[in-house]
């Protein structure tokens, strides 16, 4: 498709002399929803970063990659959406970023990030000027993009056999001609709220396109979350006209959606749909709860458990004083806290690791002793039988 370039003349940037060595600004992507499908550099800059100011990603999501002491600013364009308690409503947040970073000092970080990818369907461009008349420096990081990561995961293929093109639109700015899109080889693929959408499909029933055309509705795209369901181009505005606000959904418009029952692989997982209660200390359950979102299921974790040293000392230090005299034969750390317990009243009497000198381990705890550095007990050297009794 030829691409035409407007005239230099019709575009100015003035470039502003920078402010008094203001920080640096990142746009970064969020990606799409599941976290593992932010890119390395994505987590980098936000373990890095001084600010992060979001419009559209909860804060619980952000706290998982910075520092404890960075500062979340979470900002609602006019018109959005319902603006949440703790947003700052503003329609010139290209001037939220340039008040942002001058007001730190230099070599400082503020990472705007992004739901999706940066570039497309967020006012990157808008924000980015602003920061540039005003001589504050930025960098981009790409992300996934919810217009091709949500149908994968809801098994919609945008190109076949029988759909050989693919045209994007941002719900609410409809094209003044749809043009190719009415025909059937074209897959047309909408982003935004729900009511925009069902606006821009109805702009395209009315455009000509057959009201038969399979439309998927995916909701919440690759993350646990995630609805999907299947329609009519028909059927499909007054569906999504009194859907929930919430992060943008991808509407898929193509005879490929009838591809959705073959190749769906998430939404088919064993354990999808599944809300499991994760009973654990308040410690990090990460492991736990990346293995249940393998399988589909969304983990919520319940602080039940507490961990307590025994509520008189002499119990500990009795079984301290065992290991050191001999008095047990094996000794099984049940947890990674039990390690840790033993461990730090071991070092309280100036002793080390050698306390477990005669004593086996269970292998499969052998790497939490590692881990707190306890180490591997020596082996005791063998003896041999002499005539005279035992020898060294």
């Amino acid at each position: 498709m030829p691409l035409t370039l407007a005239p230099p003349s019709t575009v100015r940037v003035t470039v502003g002399r920078p402010l008094t060595a203001p920080g640096r600004v990142a746009f970064v992507g969020a990606g799409p929803g599941d976290p593992g499908l932010m890119t390395i550099r994505s987590r980098e800059l936000l373990a890095l970063a001084d600010v992060v100011v979001t419009d559209d990603l909860g804060e619980d999501f952000v706290r998982h990659f910075t520092r404890h002491d960075a500062r979340i600013v979470r900002v609602e364009r006019h018109g959005d959406r319902a603006a949440e308690p703790d947003a700052r409503l503003s329609d010139d947040l290209g001037g939220e970023l340039v008040e942002e970073a001058s007001a730190l000092p230099a070599g400082s970080l503020v990472v705007r990030l992004m739901y999706g990818d940066p570039m497309a369907f967020n006012g990157l461009a808008t924000e980015a000027l602003a920061l540039r008349r005003a001589g504050v420096t930025f960098d981009v990081v790409p992300g996934v993009s919810p217009l091709t990561a949500a149908p994968a995961y809801a098994g919609v293929p945008l190109t076949s056999g029988c759909a050989t093109s693919v045209q994007v639109v941002h719900a609410g700015r409809e094209p003044q001609s749809w043009g190719p899109a009415i025909e059937e080889s074209v897959t047309v693929v909408v982003v935004g709220s729900g009511p925009r959408i069902a606006r821009t499909l109805d702009g395209l029933l009315q455009a000509g396109r057959d009201p038969k055309t399979p439309v998927a509705v995916i909701e919440g795209g690759t993350t646990t979350s995630q609805a999907s369901r299947v329609t009519s181009l028909a059927d499909a505005p007054q569906s999504l006209a009194n859907s929930v606000p919430g992060l943008p959904i991808v509407a898929v418009a193509s005879h490929t959606v009838g591809l959705r029952e073959a190749l769906s692989w998430f939404e088919t997982k064993p354990l999808f749909g599944w809300e499991v209660l994760v009973p654990r200390t308040k410690e990090p359950a990460d492991a736990v709860i990346e293995r249940l979102a393998a399988y589909g299921a969304r983990a919520t974790v319940v602080p039940t458990i507490a961990v307590e040293l025994p509520r008189t000392p002499q119990q500990m230090e009795r079984a301290v004083k065992g290991l050191v005299t001999g008095h047990y034969e094996w000794v099984a750390f049940t947890s990674a806290n039990t390690v840790r317990a033993v461990r730090e009243k071991v070092e309280a009497f100036g002793l080390d690791a050698r306390v477990c000198r005669g004593a086996d381990r269970r292998r499969r705890r052998a790497d939490h002793c590692r881990a707190a550095r306890l180490g591997d007990p020596p082996r005791p050297r063998p003896r041999r039988r002499t005539v005279g009794g035992w020898a060294p």
